[in-house]
């Protein structure tokens, strides 16, 4: 950041043009023009400019249309927020959101549809939502999908683009998120499910290799539908909601309360997995492996767990093991085990599966 000397005297003006040079000034711009046009044209602004560094960008016309990014000039924003649009973005493949040597350290951020009094939808692709990179690594990339109580909202990145990094996500109300690729998280990454569907075709894995301390929150009457992988050390995925692994997906995670629909397969570890359940009648004539990893002695699994096959699956019992700090050898499953749709196998601690 550039620093401003001390002089003898100082003129307004002169304080204006020093604090100009410091990346400070966040200013914000609307795009004004609902038949749609070139990102890069400074007729489409409120400011009379295109959009440049720690700007506030607001798009909240209501009407339907598309936006090009071709030729624009990298900016790191402060944000970008979208209301009462349907707004179809091609990125050119260029990036939204850079960070090109400007020091700040404030979450930047995308939101949809969090304040707005119509339905909202946007879509992104040719390019890159949050930078990754060396040259464009963005400091707490954070997008937010709806409100509670807010119209339907929804946004897609599109297979010819990704979302990049990301370290904070949040879903409210009528919502919905689709991102057709995969998401780079970093470090205490958080994702906050609390209303609507997220669909990740692919994987949610560390930015930079491995990721520790994720913590995933799936609240209820909301789903995260996992395409590929989500591996994270020391990490949680809890919630009342709803968990939907495709078949090719997998899921490693600390698990608390949370419901699994398994096409794919599941590596789930804890305490004592309160409610945790695992439901494979989605993956006909397969059966996706569960494996379960307690930390404390006793029988696998809280007394509301439960496990259920359909009739199309191979029905094989789950791999389990029992941290051996505690010296339990017993791989007991707590709960039940149900086989087809009325048959119901209650089993105890005497009941081995390892």
């Amino acid at each position: 950041m550039q620093k401003i000397r001390p002089v003898a005297s100082l003129t307004l003006a002169s304080i204006v043009v020093a604090l100009a040079g410091t990346g400070t000034r966040a200013d914000e711009i609307r795009w004004v023009n609902p038949a749609g046009g070139d990102w890069n044209n400074p007729a489409n602004w409120d400011l009379g400019r295109v959009p440049a560094d720690l700007d506030k960008v607001i798009f909240d016309l209501d009407a339907s249309y598309s936006v090009g990014f071709c030729g624009a000039a990298a900016a790191s924003l402060d944000s970008v927020k979208i209301d009462n649009s349907t707004i179809a973005f091609d990125l050119c493949g260029g990036t939204l959101f850079t960070q090109p040597g400007v020091d700040d350290e404030f979450p930047h951020t995308l939101r949809i549809g969090t304040d707005a009094s119509s339905e909202t939808h946007v879509s992104f692709a040719n390019g890159t939502v949050f930078g990754y990179d060396s040259e464009s690594l963005i400091y707490e990339p954070e997008i937010g999908v709806g409100a509670a109580g807010m119209p339907a909202s929804s946004l897609v990145v599109e297979a010819t683009a990704e979302v990049g990094s990301l370290s904070a996500l949040v879903t409210q109300g009528a919502s919905s998120l689709t991102i057709h690729g995969d998401v780079g998280l970093y470090d205490y990454a958080s994702v906050n499910i609390l209303g609507g569907l997220v669909v990740v075709d692919g994987d949610m894995q560390g930015l930079f290799g491995s990721v520790e301390s994720v913590s995933v929150l799936v609240g209820s009457a909301s789903q995260l539908e996992l395409g590929g992988t989500l591996d994270a050390s020391e990490s949680s995925i809890t919630g009342s909601g709803t968990v939907r692994v495709l078949d090719g997906g997998s899921v490693a995670m600390e698990g608390n309360g949370v419901a699994f629909i398994l096409e794919g397969d599941a590596w789930v570890w804890g305490s004592e997995f309160a409610g945790c359940s695992f439901d494979l009648r989605a993956a006909a004539n397969a059966s996706p492996s569960i494996y379960l990893n307690q930390y404390a002695a006793g029988p696998i699994g809280g007394p509301a767990s439960s496990i259920v096959y359909g009739p199309g699956n191979i029905a094989q019992p789950p791999q389990t093991s029992v941290n051996t700090e505690f010296g339990k050898s017993e791989h007991a499953i707590r709960g039940e085990i149900r086989f087809e749709s009325d048959e119901t196998v209650v089993v105890g601690e005497s009941h081995l599966v390892g």
